[in-house]
């Protein structure tokens, strides 16, 4: 665990480098994909010499700080609260809405409504120069953008309730099998690993997969004989 920290942490400015040098040179994403071995080589060789500076310790500090700074969702949480219902109208539901056909394939409604979150943030607040640009709201900003404080509250119960719910249906601890582990895995990794994405685009993830996993589980699991 140590060891993967430590790389983490050294290969995480090697990130930053690689997309700081897509923008200062306008390497499009075509050029990016025609040539990923020569940009990432290049990327790599500025993250090298950057490191060389620093020294392991301060490289290592540096890593750190970056996905701290990444996994900080205060000031988007404080940029929502200091705006919504003010000078901007609150959601009321809208980012929350493809919770509705989540079970509805395209093929069958093809007009599925989609709803960009990160994208849709960046565009009502103003923050990004590029309209395109993902901005995370976080589980928390999002629900006060739709509905204020109340919507933190109903919300975060939720959150909390599925998190019991999985703690309780699929507890490791009472009968360990692969439907249970399966089940924590994909909570672990969609609903708090990626609490930056949009509510609505986790939970369908998370509902989509929770169903296949019990499918499977109903199809191969063993009988036992009577």
């Amino acid at each position: 665990m140590l060891a993967g920290g430590l790389g983490v942490a050294l290969m995480f400015p090697m990130a930053y480098q690689y997309r700081a040098y897509m923008g200062k040179y306008y390497v499009s994403v075509g050029e990016t994909l025609e040539d990923i071995s020569g940009n990432l080589d290049k990327a790599l060789k500025t993250d090298i010499a950057e490191q060389k500076k620093k020294g392991l310790t301060d490289s290592v500090l540096a890593g750190v700080v970056s996905i701290a700074g990444r996994a900080n969702m205060k000031p988007s949480v404080e940029l929502i609260m200091a705006r919504a219902g003010r000078d901007l109208p609150y959601q009321n539901g809208y980012t929350l809405s493809p919770l509705l056909y989540v079970l509805i394939p395209r093929m069958i409604l093809p007009d599925k409504p989609d709803v960009p979150v990160g994208r849709l943030f960046n565009q009502e607040f103003d923050i990004s120069a590029s309209p395109d640009t993902w901005i995370s709201t976080s589980f928390i900003g999002e629900l006060y953008w739709n509905f204020s404080w109340i919507g933190i509250i109903a919300g975060m119960l939720f959150v909390g309730f599925t998190y019991g719910a999985v703690g309780s249906v699929a507890n490791v601890e009472a009968c360990t099998n692969v439907t249970r582990l399966l089940i924590v895995l994909i909570t672990i990794g969609v609903l708090v690993f990626k609490f930056q994405t949009g509510i609505a685009q986790q939970y369908s993830v998370f509902i989509r997969s929770f169903l296949i996993i019990v499918f499977l589980h109903m199809l191969f699991s063993r009988r036992k004989s009577t």
